[in-house]
């Protein structure tokens, strides 16, 4: 740098045309000629990776165990982008609820809610998991939820048809 004004001096820009042209230009032009030959390729628009689905637990065999593989490490990533999800959502709200405090359960309800229903479907498939969890132990989960939800909802009928017959029901 020559003085205060910011200018390059003319032995870098020198330097830098040099540059330019023993390394520059030409692999431009290599790239360039080469992308020509190839065709054009379509662009990815996005740029994490992109795994192809595998079968899920309950469609592997007890004795296939790359299948039990593939399956718990596509339960692991699903579990990861769930969690970015709800990471995401949560930082919405935050940032809806700090732009506007004393206006903030009617101007974010909408983002709260979708970060609410986001957490308790995360809680539900995850929450309450062991430490070192696998895809068996969350279809486990999944599984004994399914059985309480149908006998609660087998309680809940007995129940309605006890007190339209005027019985009462005991407890057990």
């Amino acid at each position: 740098m020559s003085g205060d004004d910011g200018k390059l001096s003319v032995y870098s820009q020198y330097a830098r045309a040099v540059f330019s042209l023993l390394l520059d230009v030409p692999s431009t032009f290599i790239k360039g000629t080469v992308d020509t030959f190839r065709g054009e390729k379509k662009t990815v628009p996005y740029y994490h990776r992109r795994f192809n689905r595998v079968p899920t637990i309950d469609e592997c065999y007890t004795d296939d165990e790359l299948c039990r593989f593939e399956a718990n490490q596509q339960f692991k990533r699903d579990k990861q982008v769930d969690s970015d999800i709800v990471y995401i959502l949560r930082k919405r709200y935050l940032r809806c609820a700090l732009s506007d405090l004393y206006n903030r359960d009617t101007t974010c309800k909408e983002v709260k809610e979708t970060f609410h229903k986001a957490r308790d479907d995360w809680m539900i498939k995850y929450g309450h998991l062991p430490v070192y969890y696998d895809v068996v132990n969350a279809y486990m989960k999944q599984k004994h939820r399914m059985v309480n939800e149908r006998r609660m909802q087998e309680k809940a009928a007995n129940e309605e048809g006890m007190a339209e017959s005027g019985g009462e029901m005991v407890e057990e």
